[in-house]
């Protein structure tokens, strides 16, 4: 299949039989989502948002750490036709509030009860917000927050043959030219600024990055920078495109435990070197 949108990377992943898609550490053991739970899960967040309101072309944030939940709320974003607007956890509110505001998002799907914070201090600034999700909600959670298993609860409830009709009409309805994401650079001075990055700027730069690097389906990669960054992205993008299987490390671990076969960073770094 010719990948000309990041939604058609979502369709190779989901017909190529693995072990997992992705492995990431919680408490202390690496825990496994196979290819079903990976296909499921991003049609039922994508289902959930579209019924909270989420439209195409809509800006959702992700201000999250690496995990699970970031790969499959970017795939579940992009199948609703809408951008996805990664925002580095390291950021303080007020920085968060920009990148928001600028953004437009009306959707901000956070990781921790820490990140969560940040967004409930600068909630009432940010007009454009109606839904707030977090993934490892505190023990105190607000009355307008809903968790990330909430959403996926909502998300089983809908799926019926109606739904998963509009999925793959909404996903399959993408072209080359449609934003994808906006990735807010750090600048030098000033405000950042957002690059909007359509899916054919993504998915040229993943067909011409597989040309070069050594990878096969079956190998195992290792995911070192944070998703925010678009080279981490570019790179799970490829591994997904080639059958692989993502290791998330986590930045406080020593990257050999992971025991990778292959590293996108390190094998676009040498390749770049060479040229």
């Amino acid at each position: 299949m010719e990948i000309k949108t990041l939604n058609d990377i979502f369709t190779v992943t989901c017909g190529v039989d693995r072990s997992a898609v992705l492995k990431s550490k919680k408490n202390g053991e690496w825990v496994d989502v196979g290819v079903p739970e990976f296909r499921d899960t991003v049609r039922h967040v994508a289902t959930a948002l579209r019924y909270l309101g989420v439209k195409p072309g809509d800006r959702v944030a992700i201000l999250s750490e690496n995990r699970p939940e970031w790969a499959m709320g970017d795939f579940a974003i992009l199948a609703d036709g809408a951008v996805t607007v990664p925002i580095y956890p390291t950021l303080l509110a007020w920085q968060i509030e920009y990148i928001v505001n600028d953004s437009g998002s009306v959707a901000v799907i956070c990781s921790t009860p820490e990140q969560l914070q940040k967004i409930q201090e600068i909630r009432d600034h940010c007009p454009s917000v109606h839904t707030v999700l977090v993934c490892d909600p505190p023990d105190a959670r607000p009355e307008n927050v809903m968790t990330w298993d909430e959403l996926l609860v909502k998300g089983r409830a809908a799926d019926d043959a109606e739904n998963r009709r509009r999925f793959d009409e909404i996903r399959n309805a993408s072209r080359p030219g449609d934003l994808a994401t906006l990735v807010y650079t750090s600048g030098t001075t000033g405000n950042p600024k957002g690059a909007m990055l359509s899916h054919g700027n993504i998915a040229s730069n993943v067909a011409a990055g597989i040309k070069v690097l050594p990878i096969e389906s079956g190998m195992i990669g290792l995911s070192i920078l944070p998703l925010s960054h678009i080279l981490e992205r570019m790179g799970d993008y490829s591994y997904l495109t080639f059958g692989c299987t993502i290791r998330r490390c986590r930045s406080d671990s020593r990257s050999s435990r992971a025991s990778p076969t292959v590293s996108f960073f390190r094998r676009s770094w040498r390749a770049s070197a060479d040229a």
